[in-house]
């Protein structure tokens, strides 16, 4: 086999150059890993707990204990056909999140980080409860 080569002082700089990439990859992700820990901390922080009338957390100018609701008075209850692989975007302005019946625990509404969301625009059937 025959191969082509650069020279020595080449392979150096190419060999630098992915080097580089590569500590930029590894502190993003040590970037994203912060960030996720960060969200976890502020989702405790900034929602009520269990036998709370007030979160930890709140910010300026909002004051005073949150309403007890139950889930029925704050959404239409569907079910229906599940999300197309297609469909399914990373959370956003452009998407919704999709409800499973792992989100729903007794009577507290349960946010976890691999929860779904689906385009906003996908259409799927939907039938009253």
């Amino acid at each position: 086999y025959i191969i082509y080569t650069p020279s020595e002082n080449e392979q150096n700089k190419i060999s630098d150059l992915i080097l580089t990439i590569q500590k930029l990859i590894d502190l993003q992700q040590r970037k994203l890993k912060q960030l996720k820990r960060l969200k976890t901390a502020m989702l405790q922080q900034l929602f009520v707990e269990k036998n709370s009338k007030l979160p930890i957390l709140r910010f300026k100018n909002f004051n005073g204990n949150w309403e007890k609701r139950k889930f029925s008075e704050l959404a239409t209850i569907r079910r229906g056909l599940t999300y197309k692989p297609k469909d399914v975007r990373d959370s956003g302005k452009n998407s919704k999140r999709v409800l499973r019946s792992s989100n729903i625990n007794e009577n507290s509404f349960v946010i976890y980080n691999d929860d779904v969301f689906v385009d906003k625009s996908s259409s799927v059937k939907t039938s009253p409860i």
